[in-house]
């Protein structure tokens, strides 16, 4: 019976044994796990610090297009009146010039006919 008693202690403090070789691989899984999910936490925070990096500069991105949307229509008005300006600024410039032709001809029209009369006094005499 002491044979028997010992046969069975010695199975007992083998599955003992066994079982803390099992608790000591499920302990070492249990370290594994943590440190990767501690990764995975660290890969995480740094995604989302990137994602915060890339929505402001998307941001900017944007601010920048809607100034240059701006800028863009800015300049077209202004080519606008600038057109417009110059139309203006060329009839005003061609009517004074038109107006001073007419002048400077009247007059030489003035002396002409001042000419032509003391020719045809002169011719008379």
């Amino acid at each position: 019976m002491e044979k028997l008693l010992k046969q069975f202690m010695e199975q007992i403090n083998q599955r003992f044994d066994n079982f803390d070789t099992n608790i000591q691989d499920v302990r070492s899984e249990i370290v594994f796990l943590k440190n990767g999910q501690a990764e995975l936490t660290k890969e995480v925070h740094g995604l989302k610090e990137g994602q915060k990096k890339l929505e402001v500069g998307q941001k900017k991105l944007e601010e920048g297009q809607r100034q240059l949307q701006s800028d863009v229509t800015e300049i077209k008005l202004g080519q606008e009146r600038l057109q417009k300006n110059i139309i203006d600024s060329l009839g005003t410039y061609t009517e004074k010039i038109a107006e001073h032709v007419d002048y400077r001809t009247d007059a030489l029209n003035k002396r002409v006919y001042r000419l032509e009369i003391e020719v045809e006094r002169m011719s008379r005499q």
